[in-house]
């Protein structure tokens, strides 16, 4: 599946942090966080909240809802992927579930 939207860390190292030449740790400055969460955010292992998206909003002189939709249809392209693959083992009724023993194993019937 092609990507439709990239995390927003990726948009915002390509399209606002390289161009301009701002630095991890000046934007973890400006922002008035760790590093760390700059780092993560750009890695794209983690996602922009609503306190990050006022942040980078008034950092940036953005609006807040950009980051936050950018953040909403990248999360949105991330399931509508995962729901596309195949399921990874069986799949069993609620009531088939409740047959089988707390590993997933049919018990086997003893003594008859």
């Amino acid at each position: 599946m092609a990507k439709d939207f990239v995390h927003p860390g990726q948009l915002l190292r390509e399209e606002l942090m390289e161009p301009s030449g701002l630095t991890e740790a000046a934007l973890a400055q400006a922002l008035d966080v760790p590093l760390g969460r700059v780092e993560r955010l750009l890695d794209g292992h983690e996602g922009v909240t609503i306190d990050l998206a006022i942040k980078l909003a008034k950092a940036l002189r953005m609006k807040p809802e950009f980051w936050l939709v950018i953040q909403s249809k990248y999360n949105a392209m991330v399931v509508t992927e995962i729901l596309s693959r195949p399921p990874v083992g069986p799949v069993v009724s609620l009531a088939e579930s409740r047959r089988l023993s707390p590993d997933g194993v049919q018990p086997t019937p003893t003594g008859e």
